[in-house]
């Protein structure tokens, strides 16, 4: 009886590890596949993505690439494994087989000045729905950072590279030109571009509102400049405001022009009194920037100076609250987002052979009169 009694605690033993077993036995593949990913660490391929759902690691990848070559059974049973497993596709080695990246680089002097984010978002809003993405640099206004943006873009392999405006070292010029990238040049319209241009004339822009304060009557011009270090653009709206002056048989004096000290609104204030402190005769000022024009009609409100009786002022680029202001700011209006929506067809238009296009596209502008002017 004792030997017996004994003898059953391990035949007892012996039965439940035989069930345990065959349960496991039991599960299905894609559970067993689903617990190894679970307790693996690293990246989930698409091999493991395969055994989730039951496939080959070949039809995992059709589905995702080339979904109309695989059932619609299989495609949800893709789907399900994409879900559980977390998997997210290696887009580099996709772009090694395609020798595209699907990026988009876009390099801007700022990223706070909303007419540059209204090109982004219109770039965007056109590259996205063909699953394009963006990748963006800023300058801060420096050629030096450019050009190091320009080969880190390139070295990333991007599809496209969009730049704002059109001065470029001669190293940079020379990488993008040997290196088979679609580029776009924006917010200028240069005799020689490098590759495709969706701009306007900042020098008649300029030199339109210039005229303009002729037609309307002031007598006695002055000029606020962003640092002439910023970029060759704003030299360009310079010379565009003199040439327009003297169609209109305005002189300009040379105590009337003043180069603000940085490109924000407390520089326009101080470039708006230094101004009038050299030539209290001045009764229009014009800017190079909406920024520096803001500031100066900040200043005419700290100096109980009215705008326009006392001074008009004007702006270029008629951002957000241009019109918010009280008085509101006569400026050139650029149209950012319809040249980032172009820019964005341009950009597909290439990328999808299409070499037809037109490599300049002039976008225009507005003067939009206000209460400043």
């Amino acid at each position: 009886m004792t030997t017996d009694t004994k003898t059953s605690k391990p035949l007892a033993r012996t039965r439940a590890s035989a069930a345990a077993g065959a349960s496991k036995r039991a599960k299905p593949k894609a559970a067993k596949a689903k617990e190894a990913i679970s307790r693996k660490r690293g990246h989930v391929r698409i091999e493991d993505v395969a055994k989730v759902a039951g496939v080959g690691a070949m039809t995992v990848s059709r589905a995702l690439n080339q979904p109309h070559t695989v059932s619609a059974e299989k495609r949800k049973l893709v789907a399900d494994a994409i879900r559980k497993t977390g998997y997210v596709p290696n887009l580099v080695a996709g772009s090694l087989a395609s020798s595209r990246s699907k990026i988009i680089a876009v390099i801007n002097p700022a990223m706070r000045t909303s007419i540059f984010s209204d090109m982004t978002q219109g770039m965007w809003d056109v590259l996205e729905k063909e699953d394009y993405q963006l990748l963006l640099g800023s300058t801060d206004y420096s050629q030096r950072r450019e050009d190091k943006l320009i080969r880190t873009f390139i070295s990333r392999r991007v599809d496209g590279l969009v730049l704002t405006g059109a001065s470029h070292s001669k190293s940079s010029r020379r990488q993008l030109e040997n290196n088979n990238i679609t580029v776009i040049e924006t917010f200028d319209l240069p005799a020689d571009p490098i590759d495709m241009v969706v701009g306007f004339s900042a020098f008649e822009a300029a030199a339109e509102m210039a005229r303009l304060a002729g037609a309307w009557g002031y007598k006695n011009p002055g000029i606020i400049t962003a640092p002439k270090t910023t970029d060759n653009r704003t030299q360009r709206r310079i010379d565009g405001f003199i040439s327009g002056l003297k169609d209109v048989k305005l002189r300009l004096k040379k105590k009337s022009v003043c180069e603000a000290q940085a490109l924000t609104m407390k520089a326009g204030g101080a470039a708006l009194e230094q101004l009038l402190a050299a030539d209290p005769t001045i009764d229009i000022v014009l800017c190079t920037n909406d920024i520096l024009a803001v500031g100066a009609l900040l200043a005419c409100q700290r100096n109980g100076w009215s705008s326009p009786e006392r001074v008009a002022v004007t702006g270029f680029g008629d951002i957000e609250i241009a019109d918010q202001l009280s008085p509101s700011l006569t400026t050139v209006r650029v149209r950012g987002y319809e040249m980032g929506q172009r820019i964005g067809e341009l950009m597909l238009a290439r990328l999808q052979g299409d070499v037809a296009q037109a490599h300049i596209c002039d976008m225009g502008f507005e003067i939009i009169r206000r209460q400043s002017a």
